[in-house]
């Protein structure tokens, strides 16, 4: 295989640069274990690790800069693997589908595991103290900051609420009003797999579900979430469940 030009490498990062900053979860699809090409992760400190041959036949130096990797430095590994590891995703190579098994030793929103996969700050508060039911129609259809003395706390994540009404629309179906995604960014979670932190006030409802987006003055995720109609939810959603042993759900299918 020959090496790749490096311009090629260069636009991929860059891609996956743009990307970063932009079961109870999931779509008609079971979930997959994503394998990818991760940068950063082998032990020939940029030189290649690959399983080479010559024209000949002959096996090459995996790390000697004689192979196919030479310079690359990527290896195709599980993306769990990757993540775990601190390396960067270049791109999917693959997809292979799973069972869906849901794990319990993976807790949903409870106390020991909300901080873990959810996007909280201090004291568990989700979403910067925004009302999640204010998103919605029947709660405003607008973000507004939630008052400190309307507070709830929901399996280890605390909510606040703009009006006591949308408190008890929340304690009434929680399910309906939690944000996707542990409340992190859903194009990063669809594009790279990422957790991207959001702006609260950048957000979506789409499926009847709340979908929030990393914006800055120079870029809105939520515009590249619109360039893949119905692409990248799909993958947020399989993410989402292997990341938290979460099986997917019929609001996932719309």
């Amino acid at each position: 295989m020959p090496a790749e030009p490096k311009l090629s490498l260069c636009l991929s990062v860059a891609a996956l640069f743009l990307a970063g900053c932009a079961g109870k979860r999931g779509d008609a699809d079971a979930p997959v274990t994503t394998r990818v090409k991760c940068l950063g992760v082998n032990a020939c400190s940029g030189q290649g690790q690959c399983a080479a041959q010559a024209t000949d036949g002959s096996e090459l130096n995996a790390c000697g800069g004689q192979n196919a990797c030479s310079g690359k430095g990527w290896l195709e590994v599980e993306q769990s693997e990757c993540t775990s590891k601190g390396g960067t995703v270049l791109e999917v190579v693959s997809q292979s589908a799973q069972t869906c098994v849901a794990d319990p030793s993976v807790p949903r929103l409870s106390a020991d595991g909300a901080g873990t996969h959810y996007n909280l700050g201090d004291g568990g508060l989700a979403i910067e103290g925004y009302d999640p039911v204010a998103y919605f129609p029947e709660g405003g259809g607008a973000p507004q900051p939630g008052r400190a003395d309307l507070e709830l706390q929901h399996e280890g994540v605390t909510y606040r609420f703009a009006t006591p009404e949308n408190l008890e629309r929340f304690r009434a179906a929680p399910g309906r009003y939690e944000p996707a995604y542990g409340g992190w960014c859903a194009y990063a979670m669809g594009k790279t797999g990422r957790t991207v932190k959001v702006d609260p006030e950048a957000f979506l409802i789409e499926g009847d579900r709340l979908l929030l987006f990393y914006r800055t003055k120079m870029a809105d995720t939520r515009e590249k979430w619109a360039e893949e109609p119905g692409q990248l939810r799909p993958r947020a959603e399989r993410e989402w469940s292997q990341r938290t042993g979460e099986c997917p759900t019929e609001a996932a299918k719309d």
